[in-house]
């Protein structure tokens, strides 16, 4: 079941502190070197097999600099606690290891005012990422995101597969110190921030997996992989492609999944 923001939600405006805000989206499309990228069942073609993510701490940014953060409208699935999940795969074809439910949109609501640019944070927040997941709500509840043995949760699932190859990144924090519900700090926080500047409701955020494909070589039926671990030699490659510097002689560059569908 794809869930949609329902179109009367777009019509409505909630006041709070005597300040109108206006209910608005954000949209998302998974694409691979531009084109529209499914689960399909793998031929002589690349397939999407996964991609799930975390969002938050989400803000406008006014021309003038300052920001704005939004609130988002909790819906006991997708949204809730200032976190969205969005969720491409559908459970078929080459995504036999995910569910049929999917998100591809953010419901939130913003103080009236010129728009500059939509940023947004991948990942969880420290607190919330090493709390306790079995108290955990929507839409922290999915266990498929949670790292059990790592003590916080998967930020992003991303994977591709050819016919007899294959290439995925789990992304979270990685080198946690404690234990669930007591991690005092993690070596590597693995979020990242995306800004995305002239963002406007109606222009949908792509998410282009190529440099992913880029990254590896999907022909030499060795499969790659990448689970945040800095014992992960592949990591270093693969990590960068979410601006991520992985171990401390590496350094991070610009994000390169996330940009604006063209005007």
């Amino acid at each position: 079941m794809i869930w949609r923001i329902p179109v009367i939600l777009l019509l409505l405006a909630t006041s709070a502190c005597g300040v109108d805000k206006e209910v608005t989206s954000i949209r998302f499309v998974a694409q691979l070197h531009g084109q529209p990228v499914d689960c399909v069942a793998i031929s002589d073609t690349v397939a999407l097999s996964d991609l799930r993510f975390y969002i938050s701490d989400i803000k406008v940014i006014r021309p003038d600099g300052s920001s704005v953060p939004v609130g988002l409208l909790e819906n006991g699935r997708w949204q809730g606690n200032g976190i969205a999940l969005l969720d491409f795969e559908d459970g078929s074809g080459a995504c036999a290891n995910g569910t049929v439910d999917m998100n591809s949109g953010v419901a939130m609501e913003v103080e009236p005012g010129d728009i500059g640019a939509l940023q947004f944070t991948v990942g969880v927040p420290f607190v919330l990422n090493h709390a306790d997941p079995l108290q955990a709500e929507a839409p922290l509840n999915d266990s498929s995101m949670h790292w059990h043995w790592r003590s916080g949760y998967k930020f992003m699932r991303a994977a591709l597969a050819s016919e007899s190859d294959s290439v995925y990144v789990h992304l979270g924090s990685a080198g946690c110190n404690g234990t669930v519900g007591n991690i005092t700090g993690c070596d590597n926080p693995n979020r990242f921030t995306v800004t995305l500047t002239n963002w406007q409701p109606e222009r949908r955020i792509v998410v282009d997996l190529g440099p992913l494909e880029l990254a590896t070589d999907l022909d030499d039926g060795e499969p790659q992989s990448c689970s945040s671990g800095p014992a992960e030699e592949s990591c270093t490659r693969l990590l960068s492609i979410f601006g991520i510097g992985h171990t401390a002689t590496t350094t991070s560059a610009a994000q390169q999944l996330f940009h604006l569908e063209p005007q």
